[in-house]
Parts: C-alpha cells; sequence; structure tokens
C-alpha cells in the first residue's frame, strides 16, 4: 500500500470512508461493515474517516466496532470525525456533539478533527462562537491530535479559512470532474502552496465516475483498465494529497481498491487524454452535481431527493436506471420550498429549483 507520512506516521494513501457503509434491514449491517474494516486494515489501509451527521452516531458506532473487532491495536490506524454545523444550537453544542462522539468511538481522543462542510455561514458562525478557539483548546488537551477542516465552498472562502487558523490538514472534494469545483483544482493549488496535507473526499463522485456506460466511457474502454482506477490514478499522481477517500461499501471494493493504490502508476499522455474525453462526455449529458450524501434528508415532506437526483442522472447517461415513475414525480411536487434542504447541500444544488425542472421534463 502506498503511503504518506503525517507527523512522523505513516498514512495509508487510500482511506476508507464510513459515510455509505452496507445497510441491511434499514441499519447499518454491522457483520458486513466489520468485515469491509477487517479487509481494508489487512490491506494496509490505515485511516478511517467518519462523522457525527453520519446517521447522527450510526457511522461513528460501526466504525468503532468494526475497528476492535479486526484485532489490531489502537496505534495502528488514525480515525477522523467531524464537529458538524447544522446540529450546533449554541456554544454548549460543541462540547456536547464533541463527547458524544468520543462515547459512540468508544475511543479517548480523536486523531483527526474537523469542522464539517465548511462555508461562507459556518465560518462566519464559528467566528461568532469561538470555534476556533475551541477546537484548539481541544487539540491542547490532547483530545484531537489534528485540526482541521472538510469544504465544498468557492475558493475565496477557503482563503478566509485558511487565514482564520493555523490548520494541520484540510479535506476537499476533488476528482477529475471537479477541476472547475468549488473549490476544484484552484483549492488543490492553494493549499500545496500553503503546504497543507490534503485529504480528498468524493474522488469517484459518490461512485459516478465508475458505473459509467460504454458510449461516455468509450475512451477508457479503448485503452483498458477500470473506471475507477483512473480516478484514482488521475489523484494519486499529485503531489501534497496525503488520503484518498474511499466509500468502500463491499468487498470487491476494497480488494480493488487497495490492489489499484499498491503502486498507482502516473497516467500516460493518451490516458490523461482520454480522463478529459470522458469528463465531457459526463459534463454534457448530467443533469444535476448530486453526490448522494444524503446531508438534505430527511426532508419535511418524506421527499427523497437523492434518488430523484440518482434516477434523473442515470437516465440522462444512460445507465440501464430505475424508472422516472409517478411516485418519483409526485414527490418532487410535494416540495414546498422551504429550502431547509439547501442550506446543509454540500454541493450548493438549488434543490427546489432542480426538482421542479425534474417535474416539467418529465411530465
Amino acid at each position: 500500500m502506498r503511503t504518506t507520512i503525517h507527523n512522523g506516521f505513516p498514512v495509508s494513501l487510500l482511506g476508507f470512508g464510513a459515510m455509505r457503509l452496507p445497510r441491511k434491514d434499514d441499519t447499518t449491517d454491522q457483520a458486513a461493515t466489520d468485515a469491509l474494516v477487517k479487509c481494508a486494515l489487512d490491506g494496509g489501509v490505515n485511516y478511517f474517516d467518519t462523522a457525527y451527521a453520519y446517521g447522527v452516531g450510526e457511522s461513528e458506532r460501526a466504525l468503532a466496532h468494526a475497528l476492535r473487532a479486526s484485532g489490531y491495536p489502537r496505534d495502528a490506524y488514525k480515525v477522523a470525525d467531524k464537529m458538524p454545523f447544522w446540529h450546533v444550537k449554541d456554544e454548549s453544542s460543541f462540547d456536547e456533539i464533541f463527547y458524544k462522539s468520543l462515547k459512540s468511538l468508544g475511543m479517548d481522543y480523536i486523531d483527526y478533527y474537523l469542522l464539517h462542510a465548511m462555508n461562507q455561514n459556518s465560518l462566519n458562525k464559528a467566528k461568532a462562537m469561538g470555534t476556533i478557539e475551541w477546537i484548539n483548546e481541544k487539540k491542547r488537551q490532547g483530545l484531537v491530535r489534528n485540526i482541521g477542516f472538510s469544504i465544498h465552498a468557492p475558493y475565496d472562502v477557503l482563503c478566509q479559512i485558511l487565514d482564520a487558523n493555523e490548520w494541520d490538514f484540510a479535506q476537499i472534494q476533488y476528482n477529475y470532474l471537479d477541476e472547475d469545483g468549488e473549490p476544484g483544482g484552484q483549492g488543490y493549488r492553494e493549499l500545496l502552496r500553503r503546504g497543507i496535507p490534503i485529504i480528498i473526499m468524493e474522488p469517484l463522485r459518490g461512485g459516478m465516475l465508475t458505473g459509467l456506460p460504454e458510449h461516455i466511457a468509450e475512451p477508457f474502454d479503448k485503452l483498458g483498465g477500470s473506471y475507477a482506477s483512473y480516478g484514482f490514478r488521475w489523484l494519486a499522481e499529485k503531489p501534497g494529497i496525503m488520503t484518498v477517500l474511499s466509500g468502500m461499501n463491499e468487498l470487491s471494493q476494497v480488494e480493488e481498491n487497495i490492489e489499484i493504490f499498491k503502486d498507482p502508476q502516473p497516467l500516460t499522455d493518451a490516458e490523461h487524454a482520454a480522463v478529459k474525453e470522458v469528463e465531457r462526455n459526463i459534463l454534457a449529458a448530467n443533469k444535476v452535481p448530486c453526490t448522494r450524501c444524503a446531508y438534505c434528508q430527511p426532508c419535511p415532506k418524506e421527499i427523497d431527493i437523492p434518488r430523484i437526483f440518482r434516477v434523473w442522472n442515470e437516465r440522462a447517461l444512460e445507465r440501464n436506471p430505475e424508472p422516472i415513475s409517478p411516485e418519483l414525480i409526485n414527490q418532487a411536487k410535494a416540495c414546498i420550498k422551504c429550502r431547509k434542504c439547501e442550506r446543509v447541500c454540500p454541493q450548493s444544488i438549488i434543490i427546489t429549483d432542480e426538482l421542479q425542472r425534474f417535474v416539467k421534463e418529465n411530465t
């Protein structure tokens, strides 16, 4: 497994993202999660990312159980967790949420702690509520070993956050489809310039870049190799990246990704050209940049927004999708434009407008 060094510890270039753990009977499948984590550890993965907001503690508990069940000692791996501003009511919420996370993890400290999904509003809130002083104090107390943040916001907001504190790392969404995203390639290069270790999330855009139809992925098919390998290798060749998080929920995915990251080779000129062509094909067909993170859930009107956008995108990409049923259209019509979902969407999607467009295009 290719590793990078952070604070003297060899961190696996492939990280395990625990946002999309396997499900069974409407809850996390613990036995399957245990098997995934054990397979990852056996293959050299030692960075595991979870968050309080992932099932409001469910992901934390399931990941912690799997790590304990693996038999590996605590110092053999690193755990990342996050403070969600949308759950913060007042200054007392920080300690309340943090200690709940520690309890769910069953740990005395958290290796990497992030301010979750930062944007302009959460930055303003952090400054007003003393959040940066709070997280620095947790580091001084030894309860947090490294402090950072995750961000989907524009470049200028990234720079404001970077200027607000001394950070140990930063986590951004970055993949070959998001070069022009927020903060995208510009944000990556800013972090590189400042010498801040970079964690990558959504390297395969929530799985979109792995299940491409033939007419979209034809440039890859001509060269051979899995679609996932192109996305991962595109990132692995870039300097400054500490870990690339992958939300693996099947053993076959863990095994394939471990194989890719054993010795990821830089892309050739022909492969770079193929990546650019596939990117153009996807952008020409895609409807909405949803990664199915489900931060928009639950909806007050029980609209399954991630499912609607997934089906819509898959039909546009001709991926043998679930049909656009009257049920989905009626769900979209039920939107009351409360915009609660838009306030927490990491992709800054104007969801109410997109739901209206979905209805208009499919009725």
